[in-house]
C-alpha cells in the first residue's frame, strides 16, 4: 500500500531550520495502514534534491512517486514523476495553483546567471562612464543606470541574459546630438575588445536606425547568451511625458517613459515580483507573449502592470477568462482608452497610452480560450492550427529591422488579398465571437530569417486560399431588377441598373435569382500566375512599401500547404 510521506522540518547537521536543497536531515511523518503514523528522521550527506521551502505531501508506491496535496490525501496516481520532491501535477494538469508552485521555482534566476549580471551591471556601467569622459560629454548627460525586468526583478531565467543600460541625456540636448553620442557610446563600449576582455565569445552587433537608434550586442559567457544593448534617451518630467509637450511644442514619446516605468514598478512590485515572471512564463508557453509587429501580444511591462492591478497570477487569469469588451485595466484611474481596442491597459505611469494598441484581435481571443481552458484543468492547451491551399511568396531583403519588415509584410498581405479577391481568388481573413469580441482569424502568416553574412532576410508570406485556381469566368453579385424595399420608386431604381450597365459597357450580363449580373472572363484561372503577374506589375495595383521593388525583382512563387493558427 502506498505511504504519504510529509515533510515537516529540514534542519542541517546542526539541527538548524535551512531550505531543503541545503539541509542534510529531514523530518518526515509516515502514514501507513490503520492510520498509523510514525516520524522518522531522514540523513542524506549530499542534500535532498528538493528545491521548495514548502510543505509538501507525496505518495510512494513501490518505485513510482505521485502527487497528493493536503486537501486531497487520496488522490489518485497520476504517474511517474522526476524524482524530486515538491512537485506538483495531476492526470489533467493539475489547478492553476498547482501550475504556480512549480513555475515559480522554474523562473527563479539561476545563481550563474546572476553573477553574470552583476558582472555585466558593474562592468558595462563603467565602461560607458568612460565613454562618456572620452568624449567630454559630462554636462549633456543626466544619468546612466540599467532599467528593465533586471532591475525591478522580473526578468526572466533563459539560456542567459538580457541587459538594458540607459544613458538618459539633458532634455536640452538635440535628437541628433543624442542619437550620434548614444551610438558613439554604444560603439565604444560593446566592441571586440571588451568581448575579449570579459572572457567572452561569438561576438557581434547590430545597430537598429528605424525609429529607435541604439547599439546591441550578443555575447556567450562559457554556456550563457549574454545581450546587452545601451539605449540612449532623455530625461522628461512626468509631466512633459504625460502633456506631450516639451517648451510649449508637441514630442513624440518613446523610451523616455522607461526610466518612471522603472523606479514606478521596482515599488509597486515589492514582492510580487515571483508572480509576474510566473505570468511571463505563461504567456511565453501559451504563444500570447511578444509585444512586436509579429507576435501582437503581450509584453513584460503589460504583464507587469496585470500583476500590479490584480496582485497575483491566479487573479490575472480570473481576468483573462472573463474578459469582455470594453474592459479597462487601469489601478491609477483616468485612463485614456483607445475605444479602437477590444480592451486597454493603461500605462500607469503615462494616462494616455493604452498598451493593448500592440494587439491582434486573434491574440486576444486566443488570450481569453486558453485562459478559461487552463482553469478547467490546470493545463495549457496546445495551439490549434487550420490546414489550407497556400500560395507562398519567397523573396530576399535588406532591411535588418524586425519590426519594421513586418509592418511591410503585412501591409503586403492585407494588399494581395485585396487585389487577389477581385481577380477572383477567396483570401478572406475569417471572423469569430469570443466573449462578444469580434476576432480575426487571418489567413496569412509569414516569416523571415537572418542571414548575417549576406545581410539580406528571407521572407516567406504564405496566403491561405480556399480557391487556388477558378474557372475561367465568373459572376458577380450583381444588382436587383427591382427595388429593395417600396420606398425607392422604380424609375429612380431603373437609374441604378443603367449605371450598372454602363460601367461594365462590353461584358456579357446574365438575369439570375432576380438579379442582373455580369459574367466576367477572369485575367488568371491559377493563383500563383496571378500572384507572379503582381509581383512583376505591381504599379497602380498593389500597395506600395519598401519592399516592392524587392519583391519584383527577387521573388520566388510556389503553391502548396500551410498552417494557419486558430484562437
Amino acid at each position: 500500500m502506498a505511504k504519504l510521506i510529509k515533510i515537516e522540518k529540514f534542519t542541517d547537521d546542526d539541527k538548524n531550520p535551512t531550505i531543503p536543497i541545503n539541509s542534510t536531515y529531514q523530518y518526515v511523518t509516515i502514514f501507513g495502514e490503520d492510520d498509523y503514523i510514525e516520524t522518522e528522521v531522514l540523513y542524506s550527506e549530499d542534500g535532498w534534491d528538493i528545491d521548495t521551502d514548502k510543505t509538501s505531501l507525496l505518495y510512494y508506491d513501490d518505485d513510482e512517486e505521485v502527487v497528493a496535496t493536503e486537501d486531497n490525501p487520496n488522490r489518485e496516481p497520476a504517474g511517474s514523476s522526476d524524482g524530486k520532491g515538491g512537485q506538483f501535477a495531476s492526470k489533467d494538469g493539475g489547478s492553476v495553483s498547482e501550475y504556480k508552485e512549480t513555475t515559480m521555482k522554474d523562473v527563479e534566476t539561476k545563481p550563474e546567471v546572476k553573477e553574470i549580471q552583476k558582472k555585466l551591471d558593474v562592468n558595462v556601467t563603467n565602461k560607458v562612464e568612460e565613454a562618456i569622459k572620452e568624449l567630454g560629454i559630462e554636462d549633456k548627460i543626466y544619468d546612466v543606470a540599467m532599467q528593465g525586468s533586471y532591475e525591478k526583478g522580473t526578468d526572466l531565467p533563459a539560456s542567459g541574459s538580457d541587459m538594458d543600460l540607459f544613458v538618459v541625456f539633458n532634455t536640452d540636448v538635440s535628437e541628433e546630438e543624442k542619437n550620434q553620442y548614444g551610438l558613439e557610446i554604444g560603439r565604444k563600449v560593446l566592441n571586440k575588445d571588451f568581448a575579449e576582455s570579459q572572457g567572452w565569445t561569438n561576438y557581434y552587433d547590430e545597430e537598429v536606425t528605424a525609429t529607435s537608434k541604439y547599439v546591441q550586442a550578443f555575447f556567450k559567457d562559457g554556456e550563457q547568451d549574454v545581450e546587452v544593448q545601451i539605449v540612449p534617451t532623455k530625461h522628461l518630467t512626468l509631466d512633459q511625458i504625460r502633456e506631450r509637450k516639451l517648451d510649449g511644442k508637441d514630442i513624440e514619446i518613446g523610451m523616455e517613459r522607461t526610466p518612471h516605468q522603472t523606479e514606478y514598478m521596482k515599488t509597486a512590485l515589492k514582492g510580487k515580483e515571483g508572480e509576474v515572471r510566473v505570468l511571463k512564463k505563461f504567456m511565453k508557453d501559451a504563444g500570447l507573449y511578444g509585444s512586436n509587429l509579429k507576435q501582437q501580444g503581450f509584453s513584460g511591462y503589460s504583464a507587469e502592470v496585470l500583476i500590479d492591478k490584480y496582485d497575483s497570477f491566479e487573479n490575472v487569469i480570473d481576468f483573462f477568462a472573463d474578459l469582455k469588451g470594453g474592459d479597462i485595466v487601469d489601478k491609477q484611474g483616468g485612463g485614456k482608452r483607445n475605444k479602437e481596442n477590444a480592451f486597454s491597459i493603461i500605462d500607469p505611469i503615462d494616462p494616455n497610452r493604452d498598451l493593448v494598441s500592440a494587439f491582434s484581435t486573434q491574440k486576444i481571443g486566443k488570450t481569453i480560450n486558453v485562459a478559461k481552458k487552463f482553469k478547467e484543468s490546470g493545463k495549457i492547451p496546445e495551439i490549434e492550427y487550420r490546414e489550407m491551399d497556400s500560395t507562398t511568396i519567397t523573396f530576399d531583403s535588406d532591411e535588418m529591422n524586425e519590426d519594421t519588415l513586418i509592418g511591410q509584410v503585412r501591409k503586403m498581405a492585407n494588399s494581395y488579398q485585396s487585389v487577389l479577391g477581385k481577380m477572383g481568388f477567396n483570401i478572406e481573413t475569417n471572423t469569430e465571437k469570443v466573449n462578444g469580441i469580434d476576432v480575426e482569424l487571418p489567413n496569412f502568416s509569414f516569416d523571415s530569417e537572418w542571414d548575417n553574412d549576406k545581410k539580406k532576410n528571407t521572407v516567406k508570406l504564405n496566403l491561405g486560399t480556399n480557391n487556388i485556381t477558378i474557372p475561367e469566368t465568373s459572376k458577380d453579385k450583381g444588382i436587383s431588377l427591382s427595388p429593395p424595399t417600396p420606398k425607392i420608386p422604380k424609375e429612380a431604381w431603373d437609374k441604378n441598373i443603367q449605371k450598372y450597365r454602363d460601367n461594365n459597357d462590353g461584358s456579357e450580363f446574365i438575369e439570375e435569382d432576380g438579379k442582373l449580373k455580369v459574367i466576367r472572363k477572369n485575367q488568371f484561372t491559377n493563383m500563383t500566375d496571378a500572384i507572379d503577374y503582381l509581383n512583376k506589375n505591381p504599379e497602380g495595383k498593389l500597395a506600395k512599401t519598401n519592399q516592392t521593388e524587392q519583391v519584383k525583382n527577387n521573388s520566388r512563387v510556389s503553391t502548396g500547404k500551410s498552417e494557419f493558427q486558430n484562437i
